[in-house]
């Protein structure tokens, strides 16, 4: 009977059992780690913006380190990390953490648009001792971290490709161009390139290095494993390494393929009569751009644009021609020879009465003729001096045309040369660039001696100045919605301002030589009298 126990004496030695065997495997555990051993003190904060701003801390055990890691986002701000961390992930961490001597255009499959962009990792370190991280990876400490760049526009273009539509990518950031490594490029990238140009994305392809001349052996590589969903509005926008870290060489340049388009929208078209008469074609909404490929022969130097079927028109001062080409560039015609006396200034075209107008001060005339070159004519042949700038109004069939001679002058007639006015002829000297506002009735004009842009009604009343710059040699502008776009030779950039003269700007990146024309172009809106 002694075998047999009650039921009170087996609840009693059961719960020391328990207790006995509990006791036991906290030993065992603390015999085999010291995970439970508190030895230091150390911050512990999340994504904060500045280290200053973390007031939390925690235990760490004693095989751990206190830890800090920075990390730049793609909106350009650091963001800093810090709390516990074992000592092997710290020992990790001080391995190159840009991954030097990875695989080259390899990606993960399938990749879709909802990840999260986590920044570009710039600095991990760890230490040991009361909260010795605070300041470990603070870009104000002695960390060895370059600062931030000071600008923070991102631009596009594409070089050394056979059309508007290809080509190596150069990316303008700082103030300086760069091209992007080909690590992990690939169509998602494109894409978001392919968009900044202003062209669609659907089929838009990414390629390694080797299918174009690379960029320029003098340029930074400016980005490095690139990974964009295909939905952001800029590269920056994208997750990649930080800004000007790259183990890449020129020949990884990366490179894009975009989508022809069959209707150009918000688009500046340029002249860089500087660079040779290259032709640029830049995104109205982003300032990205890329020269539009003409054959060699051709060197323009003045042009204007035919929305109606989306053609060039451009005269070449070399081969004394007049020509037309297709907005990518193809499809070259002649559509006039000119004398060897000719010296055309400037064009205009009018897309609804399907003419076109043009300035010459070698022979100082004002001629005219169909957009197929037929029917010319030499509509103004007196009283001119120095005739440059010409603008149309199609709805009343008058032209507007300026004179920087012996005595300067903006000028108006019909579209035969009949009812010939005189406009302004007091306080103008060098009269170069025109435009109207068809909208407001306005006549913009811009003069590079008395360094001002101005305003007046289409009959020359109410004159009045919209922007004086006395560091300015405005050659040329256009007009659209509420802004006027304006070529500048003593910049090298795109400029802009509002028509009341407020908020003057640069466009895009400042990159030209010397621009003379400029027309903007949203689809829809710039045929006078339609």
């Amino acid at each position: 009977q002694n075998f047999f126990l009650t039921s009170s004496h087996f609840t009693s030695n059961m719960k020391a059992v328990t207790l006995a065997l509990s006791f036991f495997t906290i030993l065992l555990f603390c015999s085999s780690t010291k995970g439970f051993l508190v030895d230091k003190i150390c911050m512990q904060c999340s994504s904060v913006d500045n280290p200053h701003d973390c007031h939390s801390a925690t235990s760490c055990p004693i095989d751990q380190s206190c830890f800090a890691e920075r990390r730049l986002s793609s909106t350009m701000a650091d963001t800093y990390t810090f709390g516990c961390r074992t000592k092997d992930s710290c020992e990790s961490s001080h391995l190159d953490p840009m991954g030097i001597g990875r695989r080259r255009n390899v990606r993960t499959e399938p990749r879709n648009d909802t990840r999260r962009d986590t920044g570009t990792l710039t600095c991990s370190k760890c230490c040991d001792g009361g909260y010795c991280n605070k300041d470990l990876c603070h870009v104000g400490a002695s960390t060895g971290h370059q600062p931030l760049p000071t600008s923070q526009d991102v631009y596009v273009r594409l070089v050394s490709g056979g059309n508007a539509y290809e080509g190596t990518v150069e990316v303008y950031y700082n103030g300086e161009w760069g091209s992007v490594c080909d690590d992990n490029w690939d169509g998602q990238d494109a894409r978001v390139v392919c968009r900044m140009l202003g062209y669609t994305g659907g089929s838009a392809g990414g390629f390694p290095g080797g299918l174009y001349r690379p960029s320029s052996s003098n340029n930074k590589i400016w980005l490095d494993e690139v990974q964009c969903a295909g939905t952001e509005k800029s590269l920056a926008d994208c997750s990649k390494s930080a800004w000007g870290t790259s183990d890449c060489t020129h020949t990884e340049d990366a490179a894009v393929v975009c989508s022809s388009v069959s209707v150009q929208d918000d688009i500046v078209y340029l002249l860089d009569t500087g660079a040779g008469g290259q032709l640029f074609r830049m995104n109205l909404l982003t300032g990205s751009y890329v020269p539009i490929h003409l054959d060699t022969v051709y060197h323009p130097t003045t042009f204007d644009y035919d929305p109606s079927l989306g053609r060039i028109y451009f005269a070449d001062g070399v081969l004394d021609q007049i020509v037309s080409v297709r907005y990518d560039g193809q499809d070259s015609r002649m559509i006039r020879q000119l004398g060897v006396d000719a010296k055309v200034q400037k064009l205009e075209v009018d897309p609804l009465n399907r003419m076109l107008f043009y300035t010459d001060d070698g022979t100082n005339v004002i001629a005219s003729m169909n957009l197929d070159g037929s029917d010319y004519k030499q509509i103004v042949t007196s009283g001119l001096d120095k005739p440059r700038e010409i603008v149309l109004d199609p709805r009343s069939k008058k032209i507007y045309w300026s004179d920087w001679g012996s005595s300067p002058k903006i000028e108006s007639a019909n579209y035969d040369g009949k009812m010939r006015e005189t406009l302004i002829n007091s306080d103008i000297k060098w009269p170069n660039g025109m435009a109207i506002d068809y909208k407001g009735n306005v006549l913009y004009f811009a003069d590079g001696g008395t360094h001002k842009i101005e305003a007046m009604n289409l009959d020359g009343s109410n004159r009045h100045v919209v922007l004086q710059d006395s560091s300015a040699h405005f050659f040329s502008l256009d007009v659209f919605d509420q802004y006027i776009y304006y070529t500048d030779w003593s910049t090298n950039a795109v400029m802009r301002v509002n028509k009341d003269g407020t908020g003057q700007t640069h466009m895009g990146a400042p990159s030209f030589q010397q621009l003379s024309d400029i027309r903007v172009h949203e689809y829809g809106t710039d045929i006078a009298g339609q």
